[in-house]
């Protein structure tokens, strides 16, 4: 069977030149052919006339899940306008169950969420995809702290089958939050090659300024040891016609074999 390739990625809202970038996004995701698509950010107009997850759908021919959140007015197209930035699962396989799960919220940050689906693959067991985005404060450090522990609970609470967890966690991997969350939850970075700590990027802006910093990955839970090859970043090059990138961050991609 040929291996399937995941795909985590954070879309950026409505920022940027959003028209040229989604089209470059979309071409992008197309050429690599991937089975999952974790998203975040997902920008939806209130209004329904522009929606990230719903174009990439009909671009990439696939199934979509989408999970509202983190409302409220942003500017689009020099308009401000009501929309959500939530969370998005794109897949060719069937969908079997959904969840969705409420982080512990803070006054500064509420409404961060994760999306939580069963999705059948062939030759495989059924297996369970969370996609997420943790918040961006780094303080109160404990705060981080709660979130990474409820990620946990989440994870523990349907422990029948291997389990995925793509997202930004807007923490590096090196940080001691970070490092307990695995160790607790029998985690691992699908990464095996561990390119990652000092070489690994995930930042357009830190590209840029020639710098290193990975907030975004794929783990995996349940998994036999092989499963997972050819991990690498993705989406990290401008579109050679406007010069613009498909996101503020790269995305980063695995190859699961069943």
């Amino acid at each position: 069977m040929n291996p399937i390739r995941i795909i985590s990625l954070n879309t950026w809202k409505c920022d940027g030149d959003y028209p040229h970038r989604i089209k470059w996004m979309a071409q992008e995701l197309q050429s690599l052919n991937p089975g999952i698509i974790g998203l975040q950010e997902c920008f939806a107009s209130e209004e329904g006339k522009v929606n990230t997850l719903e174009f990439l759908s009909q671009e990439l021919g696939m199934n979509f899940h989408f999970l509202p959140g983190r409302k409220k007015m942003r500017l689009f197209n020099d308009k401000w306008v009501e929309s959500d930035s939530g969370l998005g699962i794109l897949t060719t396989f069937p969908i079997l169950e959904s969840r969705e799960w409420e982080l512990p919220p803070h006054p500064e940050d509420p409404d961060r969420k994760v999306l939580d689906l069963e999705i059948s693959i062939p030759n495989s067991l059924n297996i369970r995809i969370l996609n997420t985005h943790l918040t961006h404060l780094s303080k109160p450090s404990l705060f981080k702290k709660s979130q990474f522990d409820y990620l946990g609970k989440i994870l523990s609470a349907y422990p029948e089958n291997p389990s995925l967890i793509l997202g930004d966690f807007n923490t590096e991997i090196t940080s001691i939050d970070f490092h307990e969350f695995l160790h607790k939850n029998q985690l691992r970075d699908t990464d095996p090659s561990d390119i990652g700590l000092e070489s690994r990027n995930t930042l357009l802006e830190a590209q840029l300024q020639g710098k290193n910093i990975a907030v975004d990955y794929i783990l995996s839970k349940g998994f036999p040891p092989g499963s997972f090859r050819n991990s690498c970043i993705v989406l990290n090059k401008a579109d050679p016609m406007f010069k613009v990138y498909p996101s503020d961050h790269f995305g980063v991609m695995t190859e699961l074999y069943s």
